[in-house]
């Protein structure tokens, strides 16, 4: 996660593996049933919408939001590439295609 404020200057950054691929959204905000990826990175108040890359530049997910458990650990969540892709159809009714 690279992240640059609005006059294009560095702003924060964060490294950080993928915990687990698959989750719902549903599990915390009743209704919304968007697939989630859980990371290791940080992410801060103001990141999100922010592209989470993986080491060769590939789109994984945006940055969504962070979470602190039962047990006090802070959890960081994004939504999928394919889910953002699929909304966007549905909406607009075209596929947006990335290369």
């Amino acid at each position: 996660l690279y992240c640059i404020d609005p006059k294009g200057n560095y702003w924060y950054d964060s490294k950080g593996k993928i915990v687990t691929k698959d989750g719902t959204m549903s599990v915390y905000f009743e209704g919304y049933d968007y697939r989630l990826t859980q990371m290791s990175l940080d992410l801060i108040p103001g990141v999100s919408g922010s592209a989470v890359l993986d080491e060769y530049g590939n789109l994984i997910c945006m940055a969504t939001f962070y979470w602190r458990n039962g047990y006090n650990i802070k959890e960081n969540y994004g939504v999928k590439v394919d889910d953002i892709l699929n909304y966007y159809e549905l909406t607009f009714g075209e596929r947006l295609e990335y290369y």
